[in-house]
């Protein structure tokens, strides 16, 4: 009998694996002699065998072999065993190929469903975290975690209890996330029993199962403390944190947990530490990127929200990621060397489900594209299939998590600008102030719904019409100065315009506008905000009349004091007194009369002449002559009252007591001079009974000469000459009412 020893040295293994049976048929040209081409009822047929012999080389190192005759049967019955694995995967293969159709039929079947059926399978599919009893969340957890882990670990190739593919770690992460830490007891019932039955000793089954569950624990404790859980995925800041998160803390340590349980419990040889590390890190990094985004986006969304209308983009989306998983990856199709670079194909699901889809869908297109890569891997086809069968799931997952990761930022980023142009959208279609935009020939390129309550305009058909419309000619200067005043570089510009309305009504708005420029600088539109003020302005304007009439009724009052207290100095009697005040109170209520019949604008000089002469003026004992003046309002009080008591006196001392008496008034304005444009009034009397030499002066000679120069700043001159009084008025031009026109 020849005695045989032998190592677990990997030098003669198929994919990194020991086989004690006849080296199969070589593969093509491009594979190693040493590799066989691996199906899936193979490789699970396989790790079994290697599990049991990995055993038994750690308990003894040595194993007889019987003669040569003997190990001639046993190579006969291995290729036997091999023809009929063959058999089972072709089988297989004939099952898959008919997945394709299923899936379609599938997909019609929902996308033509009847709504109020697809809302009842709803409540079936879509319940929500806080629906499941604590200890049922647990059984789900722990029964798919191992169910999960159990398959996964039939992808292993360098190291039984190491898969390059690791789905259990985003379930339970997504778990953990959805119905709190808790959990954890779940997570690691289904750890251990799953390594447990898989391969190692109890310790390093509880070490594992230690790791996995810390894994998931400090990454779901992180993304709480940074208040990332609750808004996971709905923006890139929280993707980048999410992936961050997922790269570096828990995986390292799940990672070095199980490595180094099995390195040092003799279940692993430490010259591949290294390599079963990164084999086992990479898996979970995988897991966790593509199944937990899947798992917490559509748990925290419902089929009853979805009409008809999305199933159906949803359903065009998930047959588009079919055919093209197909093509790409699919080991349905003979791989060629021009098939190769179609995995890159792969990227355009993602970036239509990114770009006009959700984050949801985009995850899910990206799982489905990972078990389509992952499909072609393990039937040693599709662009990654490499002599190596872990090499080939690395590269593998490496290329799905840099096509996912970027795909799930990017959708984000997306939703969080729709979500802003939405609310942007929204804020200006409910906004009070019409919010436009223009171009630089000041034609309508977008108006919201305000113009319509404001100007009576619908915005449909302000849209492309010029904005000259329903502006007033003498407006149209405003705009293009205001747009002048922006192009030479001011940022904005705030003005105030009159707008006709449709109904032909004038409205002030006030506009703030500012200039819309390209990449390269170059203005191209106008953006502008109006605000209708015509009633704040109407409300101004009235408060300004209450304070004006406020003023002018105190001063009217005060005047009417002076006036009476002035009146009673110097009178003997009571009637005296009487007819004195009410002359006087008559000529201010007469200048009212005219203020208010010029709606306060101002009062004709000469009106105001002829209305104090008037009680006294015949035909031809007075003249009043001067061109067109008018005074203004503050100015009309002051003049009437010296015109007054100019008339008064000379109706009862000067020249209109005698009936051969006659008074000339007459007024211009200067044109030359220290003042040009000031007011000249000459009051002359003549023919009139003989002037004192000496008169005592009273209230009505204080008035004449004081009032004017106290209230307007202007002069007086009055004599009193033995022919007659001479009176000379100077007002200055700020009082007239046409004081800012070019004189003659």
């Amino acid at each position: 009998m020849l005695v045989y020893h032998f190592r677990n040295q990997g030098g003669c293994s198929d994919r990194n694996m020991n086989y004690l049976g006849p080296p199969p048929a070589p593969q093509r040209g491009s594979r190693s002699h040493s590799a066989v081409r691996v199906r899936p009822g193979w490789i699970q047929e396989r790790r079994c065998l290697n599990a049991h012999r990995w055993r038994k080389s750690v308990a003894n190192q040595t194993t007889k072999v019987h003669t040569a005759p003997h190990r001639r049967r046993r190579g006969a019955g291995a290729e036997a065993k091999l023809e009929r694995l063959q058999e089972e995967a072709r089988r297989d293969r004939e099952a898959l190929a008919r997945l394709p159709r299923w899936f379609g039929a599938l997909v019609t079947i929902l996308a033509h469903a009847v709504p109020a059926r697809l809302r009842h399978i709803s409540q079936v599919l879509s319940w929500p975290p806080s629906s499941l009893p604590p200890l049922l969340r647990g059984v789900v957890v722990a029964v798919c975690y191992f169910v999960f882990a159990k398959v996964s670990l039939t992808l292993a190739s360098l190291h039984p209890s190491a898969s390059p593919v690791w789905p259990p770690s985003g379930l339970a992460l997504a778990s953990l996330l959805l119905w709190g830490n808790g959990l954890w007891p779940a997570v690691a019932a289904g750890a251990f029993v799953a390594n447990a039955t898989t391969f190692g000793s109890l310790s390093t089954s509880v070490l594992i199962a230690a790791g996995n569950t810390l894994e998931a624990l400090i990454t779901a404790a992180l993304l709480k403390h940074l208040k990332a859980s609750t808004q996971l995925f709905e923006d890139p800041p929280q993707v980048v944190l999410f992936v961050f998160l997922t790269l570096l803390p828990g995986t390292m340590i799940s990672a070095t947990m199980g490595v180094g349980s099995l390195v040092l419990a003799g279940y692993a040889e430490p010259a591949k530490f290294a390599s079963i590390w990164l084999t086992w890190w990479l898996g979970d990094v995988g897991g966790k990127l593509l199944v937990t985004p899947f798992l917490m986006l559509w748990a925290n969304s419902s089929l009853k929200g979805m009409g008809r209308a999305e199933l159906q983009r949803l359903a065009q989306l998930l047959g588009l990621t079919l055919v093209v998983g197909l093509v790409a990856f699919s080991p349905l199709l003979q791989q060629t060397a021009a098939r190769g670079p179609l995995g890159f194909v792969a990227i355009g699901p993602l970036l239509w489900a990114a770009l006009r889809y959700n984050q949801r869908d985009t995850a899910t297109v990206a799982l489905m594209l990972s078990a389509f890569a992952i499909w072609g891997t393990l039937s040693d086809g599709g662009p990654f299939a490499r002599p190596n069968l872990n090499d080939s799931f690395l590269l593998t997952m490496a290329f799905v998590i840099s096509t996912a990761v970027p795909s799930l930022v990017l959708s984000a980023d997306v939703a969080a600008r729709r979500l802003s142009e939405k609310r942007h959208r929204a804020l200006v279609e409910h906004a009070s102030d019409i919010v436009a935009t223009l171009d630089l020939d000041l034609r309508f390129t977008s108006v919201n719904p305000a113009i319509e309550r404001i100007l009576g305009f619908a915005p449909a058909k302000v849209v492309g019409t010029s904005l000259r419309k329903p502006v007033p000619q003498e407006q149209l200067h405003t705009y293009a100065e205001m747009l002048d005043r922006k192009l030479q570089g001011e940022p904005s510009t705030q003005y105030e315009v009159e707008i006709l309305t449709k109904a032909g009504a004038r409205r002030i708005l006030e506009v703030n506008s500012k200039l819309i420029a390209d990449a390269t600088g170059k203005p191209i539109a106008i953006h502008a905000i109006a605000r209708d003020i015509t009633e704040r302005r109407e409300a101004m304007q009235a408060e300004a009349q209450v304070a004006e009439l406020d003023h002018r009724v105190k001063n009217v009052l005060a005047t009417v004091i002076a006036v009476s207290q002035r009146t009673r100095d110097g009178r003997t009697s009571m009637d005296d007194f009487l007819s004195a005040f009410d002359g006087r109170i008559q000529s201010m209520a007469d200048a009212h009369s005219l203020l208010s019949g010029g709606r306060w604008q101002g009062v004709n000089l000469a009106q105001l002449v002829h209305q104090e002469l008037a009680p006294c003026m015949a035909p031809l004992n007075t003249k009043v002559d001067g061109p067109d003046i008018v005074l203004t309002p503050d100015a009309t009080q002051p003049v009437a009252l010296v015109l007054h008591e100019l008339a008064t006196n000379a109706a009862k001392y000067g020249a209109l007591s005698s009936p051969k008496g006659h008074v000339s008034v007459q007024w211009r304005q200067q044109t030359s001079g220290h003042a040009p444009g000031t007011l000249v009034l000459d009051w002359k009397e003549t023919a009139g009974p003989p002037i004192p030499a000496s008169i005592s002066p009273g209230y009505g000679t204080s008035v004449i000469k004081e009032l004017i120069p106290y209230e307007l700043g202007g002069a007086v001159d009055l004599v009193f000459a033995p022919e007659g009084v001479k009176c000379r008025l100077e007002i200055p031009q700020k009082w007239l009412k046409d004081a800012n026109r070019p004189l003659s």
